[in-house]
């Protein structure tokens, strides 16, 4: 919102403006090459002699702002179509299309309707060239007719230093982007070839990944129309691969010399011109990744603890990647460590653990703080129609633009006021139409292609079964495009109800004050003069009125119109509710087969115990496993101790043993049983084969030494596992450990079967969370990138974060819940460790190294595809979308990343390795889209700062999320820890810790209740987690209070300005109509409008083809005086004046 006021230090651009106002007459022609909305020439030959009339432009002169110093004159422009065409890709292009059209096989037909006929010679005309290089020529034509080359080349040498020398002066002061648009000192700065982008039907720049999809032109009927309608069909034409790849790199990001830039060597300053939103994305991935290495090197002490730890102090064998967990400090045996006491290490590490995420938290405010400042730059830079436009709903449906008009009048004057009515069923029909006629046309050219190669073969094609086929379906299309038809022409006779009402004010400062008034959710505290409709009542206590709901208008180009309805709160509820299910029936069927693979895993898991202990006589008061089995690898089969173990181990599953293991130690006193007759005594005596029988009664066990519990049982798969674990760690390795080799690979199967569940389900839910956000329906293009980013997000870390734990653990007080919490493990112990955060750490890195270059895996994949199945193509069409470069899109990865980021910032204090999967998936990412931007992908659709402004929001949560689950692995019973002393219900003997024992001190490190709070937190470990869990918690909570119901609060107090938001630019003073003026004016005003001049759906060039009825319907459902307005509303041009204007940066 500029003010108005002139810059005295501006006066040097005087004769830059100079300079562009000489040369206005080159802007019809150069604008058109810029804006790419051409037809395209057929090649060198056609460029020359028969070009088509090229499609209407925008007329106006070229500003220096928005004009690159090489485009000014025909020289620079017939150097730049040379430099294009003489690339290596168009030159081997050029040779296949003469190889092609040699060897081409095309049939005439005599019958063929005169509209096929018309429309193949445009198509012929329009291909193959690049779009931008025949233009180019063309534009070089025009302007050769009368120009005197001296006065243009001197005149391009003065300007060329005078717009050097100003980019020099200001280039601090001139926005990298401009209404979501790059600039053009951001184009000039940059080597790829911003033509490439792609354009609506007027020129615009597209800035949804949406609109892509959206058919820019309506269905006419002539007479191409007329000849897909009919039963004529077209005659056939060989698809040409040249075309086809020509189409692909019409669309790829390249150089300005027609040629893929390196990858290497491409800097922050090319990929800012496709887009403020691409530009954060990569500049998001880069700065996490190197914060995330610094927090690595604070990781990495942790790490070499823990570490240091499994293989010095413990000696449980376990996988390694649990050795970097904080779990292997339980097995640990020293009291000390680097001769430091071992708990003064472990509450050190819970501090350093602490610093990690404070760092995040700071690098994540310092990006949340360029993001915002971007945002208050851009909005600074440029006047938009929302800075002076209010929403607002509520309006009683038979309300007139007048009315509406003289009620906000009240606040200032209005600019322009539009109703939006319900469109949406409309556009949604036509937009359908549209993509069944396209349809109609590909079968016309497969049914034109099986009669050519029929015919060929001399069969009769009307007998053929794929020919009849088509034509059912052709049939079956058409039909549906007669019934639309039919549909939409009833639908324009019926009344539009009203959705909004955009008031545009002239001044942005009525706009705020008229919101203020408006203050949310209290409107018993509002101004009379905000009542609308006021009436007395007939019995005369009071009046009658409505009141109004008045928020910050969005802008108009990201209103989808397809979506506009007034939808009331049950239609809301149900499509809400639908898209709810729809996730929960997804998640809950994800629950299931999570559920099975984990008892799968749990079933026949190992078990973590010291081995050691249990052969050695003495080490372990509980149980001495040659006392009972005496079994080595040298055992034979027909052993009856072994025979003995056979048979008790044989009724257990890992899964039964683990509430017998607490801390990798046997915790069952099996000296009980000593001397152990059921398993030593009684087979003694007996044969083999009796000994197999023996302890069965008619079949079934008869409970061993002890039939009240499998401790017995279990122990005896215990010594049987370690003894095999011995003998495979000497390398000795004997048949009878047969059992054990088919249980470890029985163990491996069951983890890359869950591991597999995992990563199908989460392709699933990536794919459903974009139809879920269409499917809701959302007014505006960004609220559907959004919710298109939070669903794949809550989607996938419910998948791969949430759900192992919830499936995993045991909660007490809820073993009736169904499916959750009926897991195995009440805490973080180290067997939790060992499948629970074992799984969590491998499916961590399989998505970071994944979730990057998936999609460069799948193009390469489509690459080989298309190299074996071009060949068979038989239409133009098939082969066209064979070669289509894939959509750059960022909500779905949004999501992703976050799932990624979040995982590992939540878990990294269990498991610090994660920190380092972070940076690579960030610097993995990075390299992978960037190969896909430049290499693969099609030229981005532009983005804005919304995604990355919601990418931020969610990073206090993850720091939430993280201090509640670090406080309670820190404060894990087992987990070595100070006390807080002097306070009750401790023994006296371990206040003074430092001096005692530390086996003595860790004999009280006694197993406490599940959701005993009180003790756990008396773990000095624990406490130094809660205490920044809390006040970040109290912090938040303040900060959303004053953000929402405090602003309101501080409105009511006289503080209206206490609550303002860091996101907005600071009001300033300009006139809207004057403003708008100066946008369809020629030349450069300081004052000038960006973007759309109005909210009405006729002045959105995205949906002047789609609903040419816009100004009748707009009348349908108003009084005879806003009819009268809406007649004299200017006429749905095909390319208004406006459409390409590029907003003037605020001086």
């Amino acid at each position: 919102m500029p003010s108005a006021q002139p810059d005295p230090s501006r006066a040097s651009d005087a004769p830059i403006d100079r300079g562009i106002a000489a040369l206005g007459d080159l802007g019809l022609g150069l604008l058109r090459s810029i804006s790419r909305a051409v037809s395209r020439g057929g090649g060198d030959a056609d460029a020359r002699t028969n070009d088509p009339e090229p499609a209407p432009a925008i007329a106006r002169t070229l500003s220096r702002r928005d004009t690159m110093a090489t485009k000014l004159n025909e020289d620079a422009v017939r150097a730049d179509a040379d430099a294009k065409m003489k690339s290596e890709m168009v030159e081997t292009l050029a040779r296949e299309r003469e190889r092609e059209e040699a060897n081409a096989s095309d049939d005439e037909d005599e019958d063929e309707d005169e509209g096929f006929r018309m429309k193949r010679k445009e198509e012929d005309a329009a291909v193959p060239a690049y779009t931008w290089t025949a233009t180019l020529r063309r534009r070089v034509r025009e302007l050769e007719e009368g120009a005197d080359v001296e006065a243009r080349e001197a005149e391009r040498l003065r300007l060329d230093e005078a717009l050097g020398a100003a980019d020099d002066e200001d280039a601090d002061d001139v926005s990298t982007f401009v209404n979501g648009a790059p600039t053009v000192i951001t184009k000039m700065k940059s080597r790829i070839n911003s033509m490439n982008a792609p354009t609506g039907p007027t020129g615009v720049l597209v800035k949804t990944a949406h609109a892509e999809d959206k058919p820019m032109q309506q269905v006419v009927e002539d007479s191409y129309y007329k000849a897909v309608m009919s039963e004529k069909l077209p005659a056939y034409k060989a698809p040409r691969r040249h075309i086809a790849r020509l189409e692909n790199l019409e669309s790829a990001v390249l150089d300005k010399e027609g040629n893929q830039l390196p990858l290497w060597k491409s800097t922050s300053d090319d990929l800012d011109v496709l887009g403020p939103g691409i530009s954060l994305w990569f500049a998001q991935l880069k700065t996490l990744g190197k914060t995330f290495v610094y927090i690595t090197m604070l990781a990495s002490v942790a790490l070499s603890h823990y570490v240091y730890i499994a293989n010095k102090s413990s000696s449980v064998e376990v996988e390694p990647e649990i050795t970097t967990t904080l779990g292997v400090t339980a097995a640990g045996v020293y009291a000390s460590a680097y001769g430091i006491d071992i708990r003064t290490i472990m509450a050190v590490l819970s501090c350093l653990d602490v610093c990690m995420v404070l760092m995040f938290m700071l690098i994540t405010a310092i990006l949340s703080r360029r993001i915002r400042s971007f945002v208050v730059r851009v909005d600074e830079a440029l006047l938009t129609l929302a800075d002076y436009s209010l929403q607002v709903t509520g309006l009683p449906v038979d309300a007139t633009e007048d009315e509406v008009r003289e009620h906000f009048e009240e606040f200032g004057p209005v600019a322009d006021v539009v109703i939006a009515r319900s469109y949406g069923a409309v556009l949604r029909a036509r937009i359908h139409r549209a993509r069944l006629f396209k349809r109609a046309e590909q079968l016309k050219s497969e049914l034109s292609a099986i009669r050519h190669t029929l015919k060929k073969r001399g069969e009769d094609y009307n007998a053929n079964y794929a020919f009849k086929r088509k034509w059912k379906q052709f049939y079956k299309a058409r039909d549906k495009m007669n019934a639309l038809k039919e549909k939409i022409e009833q639908r324009m006779l019926e009344p539009f109800n009203i959705v909004y009402a955009f008031i545009t004010f002239e001044q942005e400062s009525d706009k705020m004050t008229c919101l203020d008034e408006y203050a949310p959710y209290f409107n018993f505290f509002r101004s009379k003069r905000t009542r609308f409709r006021v009436h007395p009542r007939e019995d005369g206590k009071g009046d009658t009125f409505h009141y109004l709901r008045v928020a910050q208008a969005v802008e108009a180009s990201d209103i989808m119109w397809e979506n506009m309805a007034n939808v009331g709160w049950k239609q809301y509820f149900v499509r809400r509710a639908i898209t709810t299910i729809a996730i929960l029936g997804l998640l809950i069927g994800n629950i299931i087969l999570v559920v099975f693979a984990t008892d799968w895993v749990k079933s026949g898991g190992r078990l973590l115990v010291n081995c050691g202990d249990l052969f050695a006589s003495g080490a372990s008061d509980n149980m001495y496993c040659p006392a009972i089995w005496n079994i080595n690898e040298n055992s034979l089969e027909t052993d009856l101790g072994l025979i003995s173990n056979v048979n008790f181990r044989k009724q257990v599953e890992s899964s039964d043993c683990n509430p017998f293991i607490e801390s990798a130690m046997w915790s069952y006193d099996m000296t009980q049983y000593s001397p152990y007759y059921e398993a030593v005594g009684a087979y003694s005596s007996l044969s083999v084969s009796s000994a197999n029988a023996y302890g069965y009664s008619g079949g079934v066990w008869n409970g061993g030494m002890d039939a009240s519990t499998k401790a017995d049982e279990c122990a005896a798969k215990i010594c049987y596992d370690c003894m095999c674990e011995s003998a495979i760690r000497s390398g000795r390795v004997t048949t009878i450990c047969k059992d054990y080799f088919y249980d470890q690979l029985l163990i491996f199967g069951f983890e890359v079967g869950r591991l597999s569940v995992v990563a199908l389900t989460s392709m699933l839910l990536l794919w459903t969370s974009g139809k879920f956000a269409l499917f809701e329906r959302h007014k505006t293009v960004s609220a559907t990138e959004k919710t298109t980013s939070r669903f794949a997000f809550f989607t996938l870390i419910t998948n791969a974060l949430i759900l192992p734990l919830l499936v995993n653990i045991e909660i007490k007080g809820f073993s009736g819940f169904p499916i959750l919490f009926r897991g195995s493990y009440e805490d973080v112990t180290l067997d939790w460790y060992a499948l629970v955060m074992r799984s969590l750490m491998i499916t961590t890195f399989i998505n970071a190294s994944w979730f990057g270059p998936s999609r460069l895996v799948q193009m390469w994949l489509t690459q080989l595809w298309r190299y074996w199945t071009a060949r068979w193509c038989t239409t133009q069409y098939n082969l066209n979308r064979l070669y289509q470069r894939p959509k750059f899109t960022l909500a779905e990865r949004y999501g992703q990343c976050m799932t990624v980021i979040f995982t590992a910032i939540v878990l990294f204090a269990a498991a610090p390795v994660l920190v380092p999967v972070a940076a690579f998936y960030c610097f993995l990412a990075y390299w992978s889209d960037k190969t896909m931007i430049l290499r693969h992908s099609r030229y981005p659709s532009l983005y804005d700062h919304k995604l990355a402004r919601q990418f931020m929001s969610y990073a206090p949560l993850a720091c939430l999320a993280h201090f509640a689950f670090s406080s309670w692995a820190f404060s894990q019973w087992d987990i070595p820890s100070y006390f807080l002393t002097g306070l009750d219900g401790w023994a006296e003997e371990i206040y003074d810790q430092r001096d005692s024992d530390f086996w003595t001190v860790r004999a009280n490190m006694t197993k406490y209740e599940q959701l005993d709070f009180k003790e756990r937190f008396y773990r000095v470990n624990g406490l130094i987690q809660l205490i920044p869990l809390m006040a970040y918690f109290i912090y938040l909570l303040i900060k959303a209070f004053f953000s929402s119901v405090g602003n309101t609060a501080l409105y009511l107090l006289g503080c209206k300005g206490s609550g303002a938001s860091e996101w907005k630019a600071d009001v300033q003073f300009s006139n809207f109509s004057e403003a708008r003026d100066n946008m369809l004016k020629d030349g450069d005003h300081e004052t000038s409008l960006s973007g759309l001049p109005s909210y009405r759906v006729q002045d959105n060039p995205e949906y002047t083809a789609l609903f040419p009825e816009a100004k009748q319907v707009h009348g349908a459902f108003i009084s005879h005086d806003d009819a009268e307005r809406a007649t004299d509303a200017p006429a749905p041009a095909s390319t208004p004046k406006w459409a390409n204007r590029v907003a003037s940066p605020r001086k």
